[in-house]
């Protein structure tokens, strides 16, 4: 009998620690929660307030609000959000992406960039809260590839551990280098 009064004293004492554990674990993310639902918004969204459209999608940094396209083919020179019907090849581009390097390869129609391991997290001030409400389904740390070319309906997709998908006329993969422990996103267009 004693040792069965232990045993439940034992298990109800680990029971209620579990669930002294989880209610914290609860409040911390309803902290998070809140703060990203009751920061004011901005006066311009940094993913939808310029209304700008991208053919490519776009890399934002969550907690800068920094966005970039991903380009990969040459714009018309009339619709910047259209591609030419000339593209330029042999040629490979670096540029500033969102906060990282973006590397664009013209012959192999790919933009790849890795991504720091840092575990920024969203910062609500730089987004609108519909845009944070997408985000946030999406990934709350580090960064998210957006589709802004239908501005009614962006499309916003998080960038994790072992991933392939397609946005639109896209393929991304993205993969963790060895070593490192970098993710690297690379997006191939299909055109």
């Amino acid at each position: 009998m004693d040792q069965t009064c232990h045993a439940v004293y034992s298990f109800l004492l680990f029971f209620l620690y579990v669930f002294w554990l989880r209610g914290i674990a609860a409040e911390c993310e309803a902290a998070v929660w809140r703060k990203i639902f009751l920061t004011p918004e901005p006066d311009i969204c940094a993913l939808c307030g310029y209304g700008t459209r991208y053919h490519a999608p776009c890399l934002v940094s969550l907690s800068t609000g920094e966005m970039c396209e991903m380009q990969i083919y040459d714009q018309d020179p009339a619709c910047d959000w259209e591609i030419s019907s000339i593209q330029q090849t042999g040629t490979f581009f670096l540029r500033r992406c969102a906060g990282v390097t973006a590397a664009r390869d013209t012959d192999a129609r790919t933009c790849a960039a890795s991504l720091p391991r840092e575990r920024d997290e969203l910062a609500p001030e730089y987004f609108c809260l519909s845009c944070r409400a997408k985000i946030a389904e999406a990934s709350r740390r580090r960064f998210v590839l957006a589709d802004l070319y239908d501005l009614a309906d962006i499309q916003v997709y998080a960038i994790s551990g072992e991933a392939c998908y397609s946005i639109r006329s896209y393929d991304v993969s993205v993969s963790r280098r060895e070593g490192d422990g970098l993710l690297r996103v690379e997006i191939t267009g299909r055109l």
